[in-house]
């Protein structure tokens, strides 16, 4: 045997040495911290279904809602797509303060299709006039099937989504 291969051995048992320390310290650190969870203190997860489909398909469901928060996308719209990827983490978070059980969402995919633009038109309603024209992702908020506000410019500002879709939620119903 040679002598650096001895040397190297040498070497090799003080540094292993705080590699096992640390590994035994996490592994009583994990052992404490499951100890102390109880049943009160795991937080319940509320994962909102959200109900997707054509317009034609979800609009009794939407009329049928106590509270509707209702995604309309465009597909070829970039600000629509940060808006659709921003709407599930929303819904989670609306779902997660647990204040309104009866909020229901949805997801329509394309707002140029005909008939989400025939669904738009049936609320009468002159926030709707550029609807299936502008792209950046819609969101509707209706109270038994009733529009209550529109925001047609979603995902203009990725910034502060999701936050803008679940303030927006909670100041029309606190």
């Amino acid at each position: 045997m040679s002598e650096t291969s001895a040397d190297h051995r040498k070497l090799a048992l003080p540094l292993s040495i705080p590699f096992v320390v640390v590994c035994l310290m996490m592994t009583i650190g994990m052992c404490r911290r499951d100890q102390q969870l109880t049943a009160l203190s795991v937080p319940v997860i509320h994962k909102p279904r959200i109900f997707t489909g054509t317009a034609t398909e979800l609009a009794p469901a939407i009329r049928a809602a106590p509270r509707a928060v209702v995604f309309v996308g465009s597909p070829a719209s970039v600000y629509a797509y940060f808006s659709r990827k921003a709407f599930p983490v929303a819904a989670e978070e609306i779902a997660a303060n647990g204040a309104h059980p009866d909020i229901w969402f949805f997801v329509i995919e394309n707002e140029w299709d005909d008939d989400s633009v025939t669904w738009a038109e049936t609320f009468q309603d002159e926030r709707l006039v550029s609807f299936g024209y502008l792209g950046y992702g819609w969101v509707m908020w209706l109270e038994r099937g009733q529009l209550i506000d529109v925001d047609p410019y979603s995902g203009t500002d990725k910034r502060t989504l999701p936050g803008n879709i679940v303030v927006h939620t909670q100041k029309l119903w606190p």
